[in-house]
């Protein structure tokens, strides 16, 4: 992840978590701290809040002002899943510019923007930190 290698307890963010199979709302069991156990059929559906305001490129910071994701320390994922290839991640609409080190889809549909953001593998979607935020974009010179 970035560079750093230390051991970080990134779940104690992790709050409101909830899984869904369809609209039946499944059992989670904290198996220790950084595992859930999750058991249904179908695709399951997993919402939870995070809350990060802690700046640098080693961090997240979701505040009033912008989003910095660290997708390490934000996403779940199955583990003999990780390395599937249909890894995605859709960042609600703030209205504002996002950007990231990944493959973007954008696209607006009856009113509502939605970028979606997809990897390879669970862990190239976490390599690619995500801004979210008022961005001035521009070309370099050739």
């Amino acid at each position: 992840m970035n560079a750093l290698y230390q051991i970080r307890d990134f779940s104690a963010h992790v709050r409101e978590i909830e899984a869904f199979a369809g609209s039946e709302r499944l059992a989670l069991q904290k198996i220790d701290k950084q595992t859930w156990r999750i058991v249904g059929q179908g695709t399951i559906e997993l919402k939870y809040t995070s809350y990060w305001d802690e700046s640098g490129p080693f961090a997240t910071q979701l505040n009033s002002e912008h989003a910095f994701i660290n997708p390490a320390m934000i996403l779940l994922y199955v583990p003999a899943r990780r390395a599937g290839k249909s890894t995605r991640f859709e960042p609600n609409s703030w209205g504002l510019d996002t950007v990231a080190a990944l493959p973007a889809l954008d696209e607006s549909m009856g009113g509502a923007h939605v970028i979606e953001f997809s990897a390879s593998s669970y862990d190239a979607m976490a390599d690619a930190p995500i801004e979210i935020g008022k961005i001035d974009l521009f070309e370099l010179p050739e």
